[in-house]
């Protein structure tokens, strides 16, 4: 979150390698809830229009679809 406040994408983009790799049995509703905030982030001005942040946004929201051990409505389930 810092890092993309900061206009440093790149940088997020490098700390985000470790998570968004996990496999989905590693995952947690935690994690998942923390990224769907960081999408608000990319969702801001600085960022329209940046391939990259759009890229990143998607894996996002592919992350957060399903965490294993949960159940719908109890936030392992995105819409």
């Amino acid at each position: 979150m810092v890092r993309l406040r900061a206009g440093a994408l790149d940088a997020a983009l490098a700390a985000l390698a470790p998570v968004l790799a996990l496999a989905p049995a590693e995952r947690t509703a935690v994690q998942a809830q923390r990224l769907s905030a960081l999408r608000a982030e990319l969702a801001q001005p600085v960022f329209r229009g940046s391939a990259a942040a759009r890229e990143l946004d998607e894996q996002v929201a592919g992350f957060g679809r399903v965490v294993p051990g949960s159940l719908p409505g109890q936030g392992g389930v995105s819409p």
